[in-house]
């Protein structure tokens, strides 16, 4: 593993998941109206987020112990206006 600058930035999940497979997982979770969403392992928290917004009221909270990871998610994650 590299810790060069810029290694990640070109993919959007810190693993081989499409963004078809990812918001196909993610609606399939939220039909189950989730109040709580734990995602171990999260990565940069992509799939969690996408899980959160689509279950009204939900919270999600996502743990790695790659903190490189935890760091890049919320840039990731655009702002709402």
């Amino acid at each position: 593993m590299s810790d060069a600058p810029g290694f990640y930035e070109h993919l959007t999940f810190n693993a081989p998941l499409s963004d078809a497979r990812a918001d196909a997982l993610a609606s399939r979770l939220a039909a189950r109206s989730p109040s709580d969403v734990l995602d171990l392992g999260c990565g940069w928290g992509e799939l969690l987020v996408r899980v959160v917004d689509r279950a009204p009221g939900a919270q999600g909270l996502g743990v790695d112990t790659d903190e490189r990871h935890l760091d890049r998610g919320p840039r990731c994650r655009p702002r709402p206006r």
